[in-house]
């Protein structure tokens, strides 16, 4: 698989905030030093790190269609 860093979009100047499709390679990830990620799409990615306290891994899945719950 290819360096899993050149498919993530720093979104700004801090590089605090990221973009990228399905996570197949997780230590890339983690060697960024990235430690929050809000999946959106599609299923739950596979190999999710699990340590206790190191990862924080939301999923709330958007489908195309009506608007999600904005209150949410």
């Amino acid at each position: 698989m290819s360096d899993m860093l050149s498919e993530i979009v720093q979104m700004d100047d801090d590089g605090r905030l990221f973009l990228s499709a399905a996570i197949q390679d997780w230590q890339p990830i983690l060697d960024k030093g990235i430690d929050t990620v809000i999946d959106l799409e599609g299923e739950i990615d596979h190999g999710v790190p699990t340590a206790a306290n190191k990862f924080l891994y939301i999923y709330l899945p958007i489908h195309d269609g009506e608007m999600p719950d904005m209150d949410r």
